[in-house]
């Protein structure tokens, strides 16, 4: 099965925040934020308010502006046309930026995130590719492969 696609800026951007506030980090601040908060309402200590909840807006900020930094990058391979091939023994992916081949044993999941297939590498990485770039004809047997050979 053979999918060319590129993601648009906004899908970049929409994954990208939507990843940052997965992270453990972002629950810490939030978790802890939340506590202090309570803490300080409670003992009338308004100025602690500043001390938990800057550095949480500061995460977040780094977040939104990476995410659009990256997504305004021209030279972010997701944001080029590429061509996926998938077959039995993995997946050839093939760009302008160059080209590269993943067995399945490579590909640790799939799911599906603000309407992309994402499949996340054991390294961490991911392959981004639009729900639309599949057509309703391949839609069944393309999940059908991914799950075959990828665990969801």
């Amino acid at each position: 099965m053979t999918i060319k696609t590129k993601l648009e800026k906004a899908q970049f951007f929409r994954l990208a925040i939507l990843y940052h506030i997965q992270r453990k980090s972002f629950y810490f601040y939030a978790i802890t934020a939340a506590i202090i908060t309570v803490f300080a309402m409670t003992q009338q200590l308004y100025t602690l308010l500043v001390v938990v909840w800057l550095p949480f807006i500061l995460y977040l900020g780094v977040g939104v502006f990476g995410a659009y930094r990256d997504s305004n990058n021209p030279e972010n391979p997701v944001l080029h046309l590429t061509t996926y091939r998938f077959d039995d023994k993995g997946v050839n992916i093939e760009s302008s930026t160059g080209r590269s081949q993943l067995a399945w044993n490579q590909i640790q999941k799939w799911s599906i995130v603000a309407r992309i297939y994402v499949l996340t590498l054991n390294s961490g990485q991911m392959l981004a590719i639009p729900q639309s770039a599949v057509s309703a004809t391949q839609v069944a047997r393309f999940r059908a492969m991914l799950n075959k050979h990828i665990q969801k």
